[in-house]
């Protein structure tokens, strides 16, 4: 009988599962009648054990994460508030002042064109920059090395018309496009209005650029700066510079008439010829 009661326990012992082998079991004891006490052995000795399997025990693992706390800041959030328009602002205005820098260095020491050139796409190339990044800061650089305190406006303009004819060749060299052509103006326009001495000079300035280079500031930008300015609100900056420089415009017009009559004239003797 302690043989029987030995093996009793072993059989026991084997059908209890390993706690470890990361399988839930549990246990069930079956019924409590009799019958039921009669099926595990003699004198009711022993428990029926029943594996009832998990998600775990059958290799299942839950990796969704959790939901997010919307009140908590993320990741990308502070990656929003590094805001890269700050950091694209910053380098712009680094890079004209230091175009600003070199310019004005030229024309203090009397540095040749080329050599001004020479440092300016230096930077330019650098800071992967554009030719119309380089004419905004050059126009009001040589404007503002000019010392047009208490001069007359005719002093003004003589002192502007000698500044573009020797350096009026550093803008032709950035000035490569219709593009540029317009950056030109708009640098014109906002060195007028913000400095009190050229305010007065729009016209002048406009007419002294248009005959220091045909390719730097040609009658066609200068219309189509007019007809944008002509799109502004009353009382902007570009619509008062607009009406100060009407009689040049009138003048450009007339011109532009001019040549286009000469040029039906020339034809028609052509016609004639033939």
């Amino acid at each position: 009988d302690d043989d029987d009661d030995d093996d009793d326990d072993d059989d026991k012992d084997d059908a209890e599962p390993d706690a470890d082998d990361g399988t839930a079991a549990r246990a069930i004891e079956i019924g409590g009648s009799e019958g039921a006490r009669s099926l595990l052995g003699g004198d009711g000795v022993g428990e029926l054990w029943k594996l009832v399997n998990t998600a775990r025990s059958i290799g299942f693992v839950d990796t969704a994460e959790p939901p997010a706390d919307d009140d908590e800041p993320s990741e990308l959030d502070d990656d929003d508030e590094l805001l890269p328009d700050d950091d694209a602002a910053d380098d712009d205005a680094e890079f004209y002042e230091e175009v600003c820098a070199t310019v004005q260095r030229g024309v203090q020491s009397g540095h040749t064109v080329d050599n001004v050139v020479l440092e300016v796409n230096s930077l330019k190339f650098a800071q992967d920059r554009t030719f119309s990044d380089c004419v905004e800061a050059i126009l009001p650089t040589l404007l503002g090395s000019l010392s047009l305190e208490a001069k007359s406006k005719k002093e003004r303009l003589g002192l502007v018309k000698r500044c573009l004819g020797r350096w009026g060749p550093l803008l032709a060299r950035f000035v490569q496009s219709p593009a540029e052509q317009d950056t030109l103006l708009l640098a014109l326009q906002t060195a007028c209005a913000d400095t009190a001495e050229l305010g007065d000079c729009f016209e002048g300035l406009l007419s002294e650029l248009y005959e220091c280079d045909a390719d730097v500031c040609p009658e066609e930008a200068i219309f189509r700066w007019a007809d944008s300015a002509a799109n502004d609100v009353e009382g902007s900056v570009s619509r008062r510079f607009l009406s100060q420089a009407q009689r040049f415009l009138q003048w450009l017009r007339e011109a532009e008439e001019e040549d286009d009559d000469d040029d039906d004239d020339d034809e028609d003797d052509d016609d004639d010829d033939e």
